[in-house]
């Protein structure tokens, strides 16, 4: 019997405490929140007297630009590019390539190479090709 008091005087306690574990996370949580919404009412307050100041020194009337399309006079014609910077960019951009497509260029230019060839020789090739 002393035993089984014990137990049940123990359990109480427990429960006791629990009870009041919980009790202080409520009150700790409700603080918190307190803290909170008293750091956003500061906040939006001092976003409110900026947005005052803006709001006195912006009393000025917007001035919208007017857009003015451009005019074109020209009598001289149109200047022509020349191809030959254009086929030194592809020999840049050869090297770019992976050596599947370079393959894939060069058969298709009638380039006589081997897959095992190396990716500069291919470039060689196809260089010459052109």
């Amino acid at each position: 019997m002393a035993r089984r008091s014990q137990r049940l005087r123990r359990k109480k306690r427990i429960e006791r405490a629990k009870a009041r574990e919980q009790e202080a996370k409520i009150t700790k949580v409700v603080e918190d929140n307190s803290v909170v919404l008293e750091r956003m009412k500061s906040a939006s307050s001092a976003c409110d007297k900026v947005l005052q100041k803006l709001n006195s020194i912006k009393k000025e009337p917007e001035v919208k630009p007017a857009i003015i399309e451009p005019q074109f006079l020209s009598l001289e014609p149109t200047p022509e590019l020349n191809e030959e910077p254009e086929q030194e960019e592809e020999k840049k951009d050869l090297s770019k390539l992976t050596k599947k497509e370079l393959l894939i260029i060069a058969n298709d230019l009638g380039c006589n190479i081997k897959r095992t060839s190396t990716k500069a020789t291919i470039v060689k090739a196809i260089n010459e090709a052109q």
